[in-house]
């Protein structure tokens, strides 16, 4: 019974005790609460801060520009156009250059088979002293002292009546010609291949300006819903998904200027610059530019098959293997070789005697090799005009399918520059009406966001489809084996596609 008491006597203790800390706990709660709301604004507080404190306001007087930053250092700025690009591949471009070296090689070689038909002059002097003894009649022998002078002038000329020296001569002649088609056709090369260079390096700028102007659209779009989190009608949400947008914008930007690098760094390479210099386009807007006016297919195959250098070098090349040929056939026949010589003789040069001399030689190759070595050569000779023939065909395919792809891209391109100038109108028709909505309070975020990349896309796309047309432009012209650099700049002539 005391045991019982004593346990209910301790329970009312300790019940006591537990509503006496938990009035003290209040109390301390609403001591401490009271001293933070006597604390000024300006002290910091001590406590985590909230997603809104996070957040700070970005102005565009900050960030109104977006810097590209590249690992190679630019030490000079040169404004280029496409007629300065074009204007510097001829004296600056190396692959030209090592075909106009190639050039001089032909024709030295040429001038040394030409250098044949003439004779060849030699001339020699012998002076000598005999003093001893000789032995004639039987043996007895006699002392002899003896001088001699002797001057010569000797001229001699192969001549091959097979025509051998004349056929080596024009095959010489073609390599020649073939090696100037050559130097045209690598001009035009370049000059395609700079001007597409060129192409892709103006894309690359114009994308970046579009993302520029995307991201002050954006940036705007980050202070707008920042100002309406700050006083209460937008979420954290729209902020947060704003400032993603800004930051995929960033990385966008940093992507276009590795491509502008890449894009000017191969012009660069093309024109045989320094790596220091930046190139800097003074086009300030895309254009369409239709190089070769509307007309059938074929005639613009059959163009290309009149004018395309490479066919030319190749009919070239067909002429010297024949020349080659009937060179090797007319070793069968003799050749004469003249010879004529006028010299003197005599023990002193006041003393000489004269004598003149003329005549000459049929060489005959009967049987070199035992007859085996020229049937051989001739018909080595006649498979490589086979096989040249078989590259001119297969040469004809190759323009007629780039004639054809490269008309086909033109038309193509054409029509989906229509359809990104409507894409583009559509867009900005969107645009506004998703930021006034928003604006209004009748919108979403998403939706402008969207609008934001809807109409960054529509800018992007628009500029590079001009210039993919572009682009395909100068690929018809160079199919057509007519490029120049008035050519890419205004266009085929009439003449130059009928002559």
């Amino acid at each position: 019974m005391v045991s019982w008491i004593r346990f209910q006597r301790l329970f009312l203790q300790g019940i006591s005790c537990w509503i006496c800390l938990g009035a003290l706990g209040a109390a301390a709660m609403a001591w401490g609460e009271s001293l933070e709301a006597s604390r000024p604004d300006t002290e910091p507080a001590q406590q985590d801060a909230s997603p809104k404190d996070s957040l700070t306001p970005m102005t565009l007087r900050d960030k109104d520009t977006f810097h590209i930053k590249a690992v190679l250092t630019k030490t000079e700025e040169y404004p280029i156009d496409l007629a300065t690009v074009l204007r510097l591949i001829y004296d600056q471009n190396l692959l030209v250059a090592q075909n106009k070296v190639d050039i001089d090689i032909r024709k030295n070689l040429l001038y040394q088979k030409a250098a044949e038909f003439l004779p060849n002059v030699d001339g020699s002097l012998s002076q000598s002293r005999l003093d001893g003894g000789t032995q004639v009649f039987g043996g007895e022998v006699f002392r002899v002292v003896r001088n001699t002078v002797q001057p010569q002038v000797t001229a001699s000329l192969t001549l091959h009546p097979g025509g051998k020296t004349i056929y080596e001569t024009l095959a010489a002649k073609r390599r020649t010609e073939m090696a100037e088609i050559q130097l045209k056709e690598t001009y035009q090369n370049q000059l395609a291949r700079a001007a597409e260079d060129y192409y892709k390096l103006l894309a690359a700028q114009f994308k970046k300006e579009g993302l520029l102007q995307g991201l002050k659209e954006i940036m705007e779009q980050v202070q707008l819903n920042q100002a309406r989190f700050d006083v209460g009608k937008g979420t954290y949400l729209e902020v947060i998904q704003a400032k993603t947008s800004l930051a995929q914008q960033k990385r966008l930007l940093q992507e276009v200027g590795s491509e502008i690098i890449l894009a000017e760094q191969a012009l660069l390479n093309r024109l045989n610059l320094d790596p220091e210099i930046h190139l800097m386009s003074t086009e300030t807007e895309t254009a369409m530019k239709r190089l070769v006016k509307d007309q059938p297919l074929g005639e613009l195959i059959a163009v290309a098959l009149n004018q395309h250098p490479s066919i030319q070098r190749l009919d070239d090349e067909l002429k010297a293997l024949g020349f080659d040929y009937k060179g090797i056939r007319s070793s069968l026949l003799p050749s004469v070789t003249l010879r004529t010589y006028l010299n003197a003789t005599g023990p002193e040069w006041d003393n000489l005697t004269r004598t003149q001399f003329s005549g000459f030689t049929i060489n005959m190759n009967l049987l070199e090799n035992l007859g085996a070595q020229i049937p051989l050569r001739l018909h080595a000779k006649k498979k490589e005009i086979e096989r040249k023939i078989l590259e001119q065909k297969s040469l004809i395919r190759d323009i007629e399918t780039q004639v054809t792809a490269a008309y086909l891209n033109s038309q193509n391109f054409s029509q989906a520059v229509a359809a990104a100038e409507e894409e583009l109108a559509y867009a900005e028709e969107g645009y506004k009406l998703a930021t006034g909505r928003f604006k209004t309070g009748f919108g979403i975020n998403l939706d402008v966001l969207n609008a934001e990349t809807a109409l960054m896309l529509a800018r992007t796309n628009l500029a590079q489809v001009i210039l993919d047309y572009n682009q395909a432009q100068v690929r018809l012209v160079e199919a057509l084996g007519i490029v120049s650099p008035d050519s890419l700049l205004n266009g085929v002539s009439t003449d130059e596609e009928g002559s």
